[in-house]
């Protein structure tokens, strides 16, 4: 059970309805069983208004939010048990607007930009070392444009977007920036080739997509971009399979 106080001369219980709550500004704050501050908040005319705090039992700030009549509007700060920041997000009339950070154990896992509730605008997420790892954009809650996945600071994937969907070329990197594979995509289904390459950018096999799905048989070239016969082409897949197994 909370025991509740308010800065009026008044107090304000938990179950007073709406209609019979102070007019004007009161602040409201609850307490633990052990007398430990566990919620203080604003309220005006009744409802939420100004800051809200929640503290843990061993009084460290879990939560804080700034409310205006009764909506969230301004920032909201959540916190673990240990004080590292969880989430920090810009809020307007109760819709997110503006930056989120979200975090891991105090480290920064994503930032993401809102626009009256939906993502709109840049997002990128973060490696365990804090290094990129994705960039993104967003247009009224969906992807569009460019993707790239990226690993200690070198994009190994590039993608692109339209309306949340692969659409169009999506192409995937070696540790030494060239690229090993080709793809092009429509409405998030292979269509068309895909083709991977040699390390010294010879192509090493080329496959026919259609809507998602593989249209005969795949082509696959030597180093020298010498087509391969059928026999050949086992051998080749033996020596991959044996290099990839070590």
């Amino acid at each position: 059970m909370t025991a509740q106080k308010t800065s009026a001369t008044a107090a304000v219980p938990a179950d007073t309805p709406a209609g019979e709550m102070p007019r004007g500004f009161v602040e409201r704050e609850q307490f633990n069983d052990a007398g430990g501050l566990s919620n203080r908040a604003g309220l005006m005319d009744g409802v939420l208004h100004g800051e809200m705090s929640s503290f843990g039992p061993d009084g460290k700030l879990l939560a804080s939010a700034q409310y205006d009549a009764g909506v969230l509007h301004g920032v909201l700060r959540l916190f673990d048990e240990h004080g590292n920041p969880v989430q920090e997000a810009n809020y307007s009339r109760g819709l997110q607007h503006g930056l989120t950070r979200v975090f891991v154990k105090g480290r920064l896992l994503s930032e993401q930009r809102f626009s009256n509730g939906s993502l709109h605008g840049e997002s990128v997420s973060y490696s365990e070392a804090g290094e990129v790892a994705m960039k993104q954009n967003f247009f009224r809650g969906e992807v569009e444009g460019e993707v790239l996945f990226m690993n200690e600071g070198e994009v190994v994937r590039r993608s692109q977007y339209r309306k949340g969907l692969l659409e169009g070329e999506t192409l995937d990197y070696d540790r030494d920036g060239a690229v090993v594979q080709k793809a092009s995509y429509r409405n998030n289904l292979l269509e068309g080739p895909l083709t991977r390459y040699w390390p010294d950018g010879q192509v090493m096999e080329v496959l026919l997509y259609r809507a998602g799905k593989p249209v005969g048989k795949p082509r696959r070239f030597d180093s020298k971009g010498v087509e391969l016969r059928d026999d050949a082409k086992t051998s080749l897949m033996k020596r991959l399979e044996k290099l990839v197994k070590g």
